[in-house]
């Protein structure tokens, strides 16, 4: 097949049955990583919407059967009209739903129609894996492009969780086993898998008031709603299996949750969050450490730390690799267009590193 063989087919909204068939089919087909799942974005446009308006891409061949998919919605923005991925600022990663078949020619079809600039000034991938086929088809077709972030992995293709302890450094494992120490000195300590909707459920007002707790919050409308959805997108992937969560419990009361995703035998990290009342005792190390045990008992061969380059995710882990998550920008000769990109790649980087936020 070559571009030729595909036409285009946009729908703007979720209710359509073709659409959700297909949906469903690629990602039985395919290697379609949980974020891009229609139970986990679905979710997030009902309670995210606002003013965005819906812009699936979809490919047919000549048969007319919908090969790929590739969600997006166009935003105003600055004056701007902007073709611009989704989930935002939700999803760590953004893939073309497709089987790997055909995965190289649909990128470059898809991008194809990006660049048409239908009915906006400019388009905005966001969360963009460097190693994704959709990168280097972007990265080929001029677009300009930043680093948001590392992705730390780590090896965890261990018979047994001693096994790995005794790869990392002694310095590490010594902090592990001190830092253990001393919450069972505290209490009983115990950390619990979410493997279900409903384990979920049960934890869900636990994990909303250490979120508050930590980001020093309060209870809010933004709050609730973010909840909400996580509660639903996250929680239909537990039921999908393609979900793995860990809470640890101090004298059965939840300190610490971590949150994440199951792909190919790996464990890709979404949300780590701990109660700051036991900042001295590690946390976030802590969960961290005992997850890799469970995950290693349950033939779990990697973890993905997930985005950010944080130095928990290096110190503790030998046998790493590393990859990064970019945003990327396609213009056309619209000046506004170049300006706002201006802005995106110089200016906000520039006052981030003086107010270091």
């Amino acid at each position: 097949m070559s571009l030729v063989d595909f036409d285009i087919k946009i729908f703007e909204n979720f209710e359509n049955e073709e659409l959700v068939d297909a949906w469903h089919r690629l990602e039985k087909e395919g290697d379609i990583f949980p974020q891009m799942y229609l139970a986990w974005i679905e979710p997030w446009w009902r309670y995210n919407a606002s003013n965005r308006r819906l812009h699936i891409v979809a490919l047919v061949d000549t048969t007319n059967l919908i090969i790929a998919i590739a969600p997006f919605c166009i935003e105003n923005k600055s004056g701007l009209k902007v073709l611009i991925t989704i989930p935002i600022h939700f999803g760590d990663f953004y893939y073309i739903i497709t089987n790997e078949d055909n995965l190289n020619l649909v990128s470059g079809k898809i991008l194809e129609y990006c660049k048409s600039f239908k009915y906006w000034n400019l388009v905005q991938l966001n969360q963009v894996d460097v190693s994704s086929q959709l990168f280097i088809e972007a990265k080929n077709n001029n677009a300009v492009y930043k680093k948001l972030s590392d992705v730390v992995c780590t090896n965890l293709d261990y018979s047994t969780f001693s096994e790995f302890l005794g790869i990392i450094g002694g310095k590490e494992r010594r902090e592990f086993k001190r830092r253990r120490k001393r919450l069972e000195e505290i209490g009983d300590v115990r950390l619990s898998l979410i493997k279900s909707k409903e384990d979920y459920h049960n934890y869900e007002i636990a994990m909303k008031n250490i979120a508050i707790k930590k980001w020093k919050g309060k209870a809010n409308s933004k709050t609730d709603k973010l909840f909400r959805y996580r509660a639903e997108s996250y929680a239909n992937c537990l039921d999908l299996n393609k979900a793995l969560g860990f809470i640890l419990l101090l004298n059965s009361q939840p300190i610490a949750y971590r949150l994440g995703f199951i792909n190919n035998d790996e464990f890709i990290s979404w949300k780590l969050v701990y109660d700051p009342d036991f900042s001295s005792l590690g946390l976030g190390k802590m969960i961290s450490i005992m997850s890799i045990e469970q995950l290693i008992n349950m033939n779990i061969k990697a973890l993905n730390n997930g985005g950010g380059d944080y130095e928990y995710k290096k110190s503790w882990f030998t046998n790493e690799k590393t990859s990064e998550i970019y945003r990327l920008f396609l213009k056309n000769n619209n000046l506004r267009a170049a300006f706002y990109i201006f802005i995106e790649m110089k200016v906000k980087i520039l006052v981030k590193r003086l107010f270091k936020i």
